[in-house]
């Protein structure tokens, strides 16, 4: 697996990505502090990158999908974007 810390942070647009999540949560050191943090791989390109999941539009549905997945993150597949484009938007998470 590649090293979490090289990895880039994905950047979500209103553009639905298809994602599969291939880590548990783990925190990154960032400027603000501490991030929660989950390695994704975007299915289209094939590309790691990481997931940051802390906003409440993410982490609620995610936590749903978690619960009926045996309590695990990794395996987790689904659709992800933005609502909008502005730089607070919520989260959209379709499962799949």
């Amino acid at each position: 697996m590649t090293n979490e810390e090289s990895l880039p942070i994905l950047k979500v647009g209103t553009i639905p990505s298809r994602i599969k999540i291939t880590s548990e949560p783990y925190v990154r050191l960032s400027v603000r502090g501490y991030l929660p943090c989950v390695t994704v791989l975007l299915e289209k390109p094939g590309i790691e990158k990481v997931l940051v999941i802390s906003a409440k539009s993410l982490a609620e549905p995610l936590d749903k999908l978690r619960t009926a997945n045996e309590g695990k993150f990794s395996g987790l597949r689904f659709d992800l974007s933005k609502a909008d484009e502005t730089q607070m938007a919520l989260y959209v998470l379709n499962n799949i």
